[in-house]
């Protein structure tokens, strides 16, 4: 294991994962941790974050056992070894790019005795370059509002392309005035769970009047308004804002944050080489570097480039290869890394891309 570099960074075999502040981890094995979320402490644990490094001679069995959750057995059994009854599937895989992170996902819901307090599990494994990790978060749902944005910001700050430690990134909590029964948690723009807006403590997300809301108990993720006129609305909601009626600002044209930027600038470079080596015409890649490449290195360079300008990039790139009638064995690694830069930014690849979106698996 090579030595600790800073003291709120975890550092496993294949792994490096930043703590937010006030997390306190518990070695359980080497490399694997239990990590309370700050606040909790026993007796009552309403929130708990795990991870646990994958051998790469193993990952085959860890692939099958996370599989094997559809099993209603397999999922009990895996709620009492962290202390839950009556735990179930209740989605099925799901696979998504954080970054450069492949994340397969589920998500089990339980009940926390004596009380039957309802649990939610998200069980996540995270594959990477250089390694893979299992993660699991479990939450008590009534106080999702206190403790999930924080465990998110663990989930996103596990690095498995390398030992360098990522910075917690933002995590957005999206309401949507026309499904005002949930709230969806994203990190870095990347859809990860729905939560109820419902808790023990009321509404979460209210609308009053004349586009405010009141916001109530959300720590550590920014309250993200979406769907109104056609355009995403956000402001900024780190710490509680009980009791706070907050206006709207503009989200889909904000910049991105330094560490998108630094995922979006080294895609861009392995976009620019994926097009060089591409069975295409060279002047469609001239037109896809100009028009699309380029612009998004500029802007990237100066810290300016915001997800609406990438979407709006990427269907050049897409229309472009459509216009080609190309077949998905010529532009398959252009697609992929589209799908990458798209996730980086919080977009569907269909959305942004639908052409090449057709050949990714």
């Amino acid at each position: 294991m090579p030595p600790a570099l800073a003291p709120n960074v975890l550092y496993g075999p294949n792994y490096t994962a930043t703590l937010p502040p006030g997390f306190v981890p518990q070695q359980v094995n080497p490399g694997a941790y239990l990590i309370l979320p700050p606040g909790v402490a026993p007796p009552v644990i309403p929130a708990l974050v795990s991870i646990e490094p994958v051998h790469p001679m193993f990952e085959a069995q860890q692939w099958y056992e996370l599989q094997s959750l559809s099993n209603p057995m397999v999922a009990q059994a895996m709620g009492q070894r962290l202390g839950f009854a009556n735990a179930h599937l209740t989605s099925p895989i799901r696979e998504r790019w954080m970054g450069q992170t492949m994340v397969h996902q589920c998500e089990l819901e339980a009940v926390a005795m004596p009380n039957m307090v309802p649990v939610r599990l998200l069980v996540m494994r995270l594959k990477g370059q250089t390694g893979t990790a299992n993660v699991i978060i479990a939450i008590h749902l009534w106080a999702w509002p206190q403790y999930l944005g924080t465990c998110l910001q663990f989930v996103g700050g596990v690095n498995v392309n390398g030992s360098q430690p990522l910075p917690a990134p933002p995590v957005q909590a999206v309401y949507n005035p026309q499904r005002p029964e949930q709230v969806e948690m994203r990190v870095n723009q990347v859809p990860f769970t729905t939560v109820p807006n419902q808790t023990s403590g009321g509404t979460v997300i209210q609308y009053i009047d004349n586009r405010r809301y009141h916001v109530s108990g959300i720590k550590d993720a920014q309250v993200v308004i979406e769907g109104e006129m056609d355009n995403s609305r956000s402001f900024s909601n780190t710490g509680t804002m009980t009791g706070n009626n907050v206006n709207l600002g503009d989200h889909v044209n904000q910049t991105l944050g330094a560490a998108q930027t630094a995922e979006l600038q080294t895609l861009l470079a392995e976009l620019r080489q994926r097009v060089a080596e591409a069975d295409i015409p060279e002047p469609a890649k001239a037109v896809i570097v100009a028009k699309a490449v380029a612009p998004l290195e500029e802007a990237a360079a100066k810290g300016e480039a915001k997800p609406a300008d990438v979407q709006g990039k990427l269907e050049k790139v897409n229309d472009q290869l459509e216009g080609l009638g190309t077949t998905g064995d010529k532009v398959l690694k252009i697609a992929e890394v589209v799908q990458k830069i798209a996730g980086v930014v919080g977009l569907g690849v269909t959305a942004a891309a639908p052409f090449l979106a057709r050949f990714i698996g």
